[in-house]
């Protein structure tokens, strides 16, 4: 360890420097490797630790000859080795476990941001116990798939095509020109979103139900209901428990006449079934 001050600051600022940055990566990695869902690239940030660490090391070390030179111009005079020591050992220590406190708490709160949850609610959305025929479920559509071009979904008088917006996604009618923002928080991005209309209590025109998910590894999706007027009325992320490939959502029609059930997860045993009361 580092005994004489200020003749060995260069080496010491460029040892803590590159430390730093080299800790806050894999710190995090750890944590999101242990208790979250990281990407198929996540380990890209093994690389990417070092390689700060040695452009910030370098810079460091330019830091550290300027203070050496600026110190040496006041005084000639040389700090106790001893103090020297245990004041760099304590440095040392910090800038390892400060930079790792620091990046399991960035990966820790965005691995809160993507646990399920009601996103938006404006009190019309109600999951129901019925049971599902078979013969009745119409399947939905695929209105987006990342990569591909998108196809458009008639429902009532409206259209709707999934536009790529900056920074994010609109449901955007290509007849009427209404729109509303895709809700997609928590997925990191999107991959696939189906969509199909469904009647709502004592309503002549029905809602559009969705079903975005995100990236592959995440396991996340959200499943929204959109008004005729582009009013998100429902949103809630919640873990995508079927296979990415496989249509998440459809409807059929329920023990009244007049209103329509959506199935997330149709055909599986585990599945989520809902109706809108009212539409807004």
């Amino acid at each position: 360890m580092f005994t004489r001050f200020p003749k060995q600051l260069p080496l010491f600022l460029a040892l803590i420097a590159g430390l730093a940055p080299i800790a806050f990566f894999w710190g995090g990695m750890f944590y999101e490797i242990k208790y979250g869902r990281p990407s198929s690239t996540s380990s890209i940030g093994f690389i990417i630790g070092p390689i700060y660490g040695l452009i910030v090391s370098g810079i460091g070390y330019l830091i550290g000859i300027v203070a050496r030179s600026i110190w040496s111009k006041f005084t000639s005079s040389e700090l106790s080795p001893l103090k020297v020591k245990a004041w760099s050992f304590l440095i040392v220590a910090l800038s390892i476990t400060i930079p790792i406190f620091l990046g399991v708490s960035t990966v820790s709160k965005y691995i809160k941001g993507t646990e399920p949850a009601i996103l938006h609610d404006v009190g019309v959305f109600r999951y129901s116990t019925d049971t599902v025929p078979v013969s009745q479920i119409k399947p939905s559509a695929k209105i987006f798939e990342a990569y591909k071009s998108s196809d458009s979904l008639k429902w009532g008088n409206n259209e709707t095509r999934i536009l790529v917006s900056d920074g994010g996604y609109l449901i955007k009618d290509i007849l009427n020109g209404k729109s509303c923002a895709l809700p997609f928080s928590g997925l990191d991005y999107v991959t696939r979103v189906y969509g199909v209309p469904l009647r709502s209590a004592n309503e002549a025109h029905p809602v559009l139900a969705l079903v975005i998910t995100g990236r592959a590894t995440g396991r996340r999706a959200v499943l929204a209901v959109v008004s005729k007027d582009y009013e998100l009325l429902y949103a809630e992320r919640i873990d995508r428990f079927w296979p990415l490939d496989m249509n998440p959502l459809a409807v059929f029609s329920g023990k009244k006449s007049n209103i329509d059930m959506g199935i997330v997860g149709p055909g599986r045993d585990e599945k989520r079934i809902f109706f809108v009361s009212k539409a807004a």
